[in-house]
């Protein structure tokens, strides 16, 4: 009897180690299910961050451009774009203006971009036109001993004088500018001296070959590029929506190997002109796409900071002149905090999004946030950028949930979603889609 019962006790324990070892086999299937499954949404959903050696700039204006005297207006102006990046775009007008007019504008300029430790890019228009040499000349060279700026930008977008002048003329102009490099280097040698291009027509009237007579002078390869559809000028390289714009729109490795300077660049609000808030803010995130895409764009610049036109104006200024981040009467449209340094150096560690798309109805477990380091903090905002949601600290475990819902309590609608997360690494930016 005591036989039989060892026997059945024996018996049992076998059965109870057996069971235990199918557990450990199901739970080791499980995760190695779930590191499969993991590492397909590492695939599908890590984003793709900004380089951190992009150098970023801006136009700094404050509210009412120009027109405005008070000091104090444009030291709140410089101290805000500085928030976007080290370069401070600041143009002046031949022809427009005398060269004491181009001091008053730089004395004020100048100082502020150095206060807020930014590097000054002076560019001196001249807007397609061929200018007195002589002139010219004297202008660049008294700018440029004065305030030995970082940058100076002569003959911008020269592909328009090209176009609007006798090929005699043109050569002549390209002589004389080339002239203007070296005397602005003998006064100022560690000035970076160069023209522009404007990128869409040059490319749709197949002018690459006027880099030419520059490419073993300049340091960079650099352009203005406005790639949103105006008056169907260039059909084929300019687009009525962001997202349409391929990859590798700023792709100029057929012209040059040298790096490249976008010196302006920027997408209209005026809903007029087929522009809207929405569209810069996609466009922002396009122009992300960019500088991940190629690796030889190292400085970018946004064209303006305030809207220098009221935005609804039907006048067709309404389209340049309404690609700032701000309203003529500095309001924010929403779309300012998506330049801000904090958001473009962002770090190159991967976090992953899961599940993307979200549909807070079926996927009530949340959506996932990993790759997180303790005390992080994730702000949700609508692509115009109004924040609706912030989510503070990790789990432990490097990663937060996000019920779908705004600081309301209630479901957001269905749409594109930005997270911000800022941790003991950096900032990060992703794109989320929410769907019900």
């Amino acid at each position: 009897m005591v036989i039989k019962q060892k026997t059945t006790h024996l018996l049992i324990f076998a059965i109870f180690i057996l069971f235990f070892l199918k557990c450990i086999e199901k739970t080791l299937e499980a995760l190695q299910s779930k590191q499969k499954e993991t590492m397909q949404i590492t695939q599908k959903t890590t984003t793709n961050t900004t380089r951190p050696n992009i150098e970023w700039g801006i136009g700094v204006y404050p509210s009412h451009g120009l027109t405005n005297p008070n000091i104090s207006d444009w030291d709140d102006a410089f101290r805000v774009g500085s928030r976007v990046g080290k370069i401070a775009h600041l143009e002046v007008t031949h022809g427009e203006m005398s060269l004491d007019d181009m001091f008053m504008l730089c004395d004020i300029k100048v100082p502020l971009a150095k206060k807020y430790d930014m590097e000054t890019f002076i560019q001196i228009n001249t807007f397609g036109k061929i200018p007195d040499a002589v002139e010219y000349r004297h202008e660049a060279v008294e700018v440029a001993k004065k305030y030995k700026p970082d940058y100076m930008c002569l003959g911008q977008e020269i592909n328009y004088v090209y176009d609007d002048n006798p090929k005699e003329k043109y050569q002549q102009f390209v002589r004389d500018i080339l002239i203007t490099y070296q005397e602005v280097k003998n006064v100022s040698p560690n000035t970076k001296v160069f023209p522009s291009f404007a990128y869409e027509p040059m490319r749709a009237k197949h002018q690459e070959f006027l880099f030419d007579d520059f490419k073993e002078i300049v340091p960079y390869f650099t352009m203005t590029s406005y790639p949103m559809d105006f008056l169907n000028l260039y059909p084929k390289n300019t687009y009525k929506s962001p997202q349409d714009i391929p990859a590798n729109y700023w792709n100029v490795s057929d012209i040059t190997y040298k790096n490249v300077f976008v010196t302006e660049t920027g997408w209209s609000t005026n809903t007029k002109w087929g522009g809207s808030r929405q569209q810069q803010a996609e466009f922002v995130d396009k122009v992300n796409e960019f500088v991940r895409a190629n690796l030889k764009i190292r400085k970018v610049v946004w064209i303006t900071m305030m809207d220098l036109v009221d935005e609804d104006t039907s006048d067709t200024y309404g389209y340049p002149g309404t690609m700032g981040f701000f309203t003529i009467d500095g309001i924010d449209k929403g779309n300012f905090g998506l330049i801000t340094s904090e958001v473009q150096n962002l770090s190159v560690q991967a976090i992953i999004v899961y599940p993307n798309p979200y549909n807070p109805r079926k996927n009530v477990q949340g959506l996932t946030i990993v790759g997180l380091t303790t005390n992080a903090k994730v702000k949700i905002y609508t692509i115009s950028g109004e924040l609706i949601r912030e989510i503070e600290g990790s789990d432990g475990d490097g990663s937060v949930v996000w019920d779908g819902k705004n600081g309301n309590g209630k479901i957001v609608a269905s749409g594109i979603y930005i997270g911000y997360i800022k941790d003991t690494t950096g900032v990060k930016k992703v794109k989320i889609a929410v769907e019900k």
